[in-house]
Parts: structure tokens; sequence; C-alpha cells
């Protein structure tokens, strides 16, 4: 998945196991450069845990380039984000 691909410290509280929603991302760009949601993706989803426009990023797998934003309650204090 994105995170595990590219060694990215990201807040995920299950360990980065699809188990929780804490390293969910708006994909701004590249949403067709994804591979399909996954069980957990779908599951949140339905809950709406998870929007339309979001992707976990512990599950998600990049097929190409994909630009994403991270939600202001997702972040870590003391982190500088790009914009």
């Amino acid at each position: 998945a994105i995170l595990q691909e590219n060694y990215i410290d990201w807040m995920h509280a299950c360990g980065g196991n699809g188990r929780c929603t804490t390293c969910r991302c708006v994909v701004e760009e590249g949403m067709d450069n994804l591979a399909g949601r996954t069980e957990a993706e779908n599951m949140y989803l339905s809950a709406h845990r998870i929007r339309h426009t979001e992707r976990m990023a512990c599950q998600a797998i990049p097929l190409g380039d994909v630009v994403l934003k991270v939600p202001e309650t997702c972040k870590l204090p003391g982190v500088i984000y790009s914009n």
C-alpha cells in the first residue's frame, strides 16, 4: 500500500492493518490510479466513516501518480505538511 511502499510515517492507530480510519486521506488527483477499494475500505465507506473522495493510506495500492491531502483531523501535531 502507499504507506508501506514509500516508507511514509503516517498516523494509524491499528498499525496499518485496515481496522481503523486514522490514515484516511483525500485523493485530490489520480483516483483512477489506485487499485480498487479493499473490503475494509468498502466497510468503512458503507458505515460513512470515509467519503467517496477518501482512501485509507494503509490499504490503497497506487498504480500511477496520485496526489493526496491529509484531513485536518488526521494530522499529527508538530508535523509540517506540504500543500
